[in-house]
């Protein structure tokens, strides 16, 4: 494990924070699902429904995005079975399903000082996506990246892409 590992973590929450778009609300320091993230922020967006565009339903949709900051000093395999059932538990905590509801994120990263390649490779292929039956609607999707401080490289599950490519430059 790196030395320095509370420092480069708090760095790195910071860039984070600043790089968050100003849509999104961030908290420090929030005890979400019985685990305190150093960093919480939240986007939700409602819209009126339009009929192909043009004409206004009198409905609406919402649609969010939770980003969750954690320290992970240690990554195995162990924890990192941990750290995917909380992702998944989140996920059904945090979405707000109901017959307007269209998509919802729960974007984790997990920041580690060290990772073993085993690891890597069991969260490449995780993926947990849930679509919703009536009388609810819309899907959600659990994204995961885990930030190695010490190689300086962002390993992901499979819907995770996206989000590595918007923390990539932070490190």
């Amino acid at each position: 494990m790196i030395e320095n590992f509370s420092e480069r973590f708090v760095d790195f929450v910071n860039r984070v924070e600043q790089d968050l778009p100003k849509q999104f609300a961030p908290q420090r320091m929030m005890k979400i699902g019985g685990r305190i993230a150093a960093l919480y922020a939240e986007y939700s967006v409602d819209e009126k429904k339009k009929l192909m565009g043009l004409m206004p339903l009198n409905m609406s949709s919402h649609c969010h995005e939770y980003r969750l900051l954690y320290a992970v000093p240690s990554m195995d395999l162990s924890a990192l079975e941990d750290w995917w059932e909380f992702a998944r538990d989140l996920q059904k905590e945090l979405v707000p399903v109901d017959p307007m509801h269209e998509f919802s994120m729960v974007s984790l990263i997990l920041v580690s000082g060290e990772v073993t390649r085993d690891v890597a490779r069991k969260l490449k292929g995780k993926a947990s996506e849930l679509r919703y039956d009536k009388p609810n609607a819309g899907w959600s999707s659990v994204r995961v990246a885990l930030v190695d401080l010490d190689s300086r490289k962002i390993h992901v599950n499979r819907m995770g892409a996206p989000l590595r490519d918007t923390i990539k430059n932070l490190l």
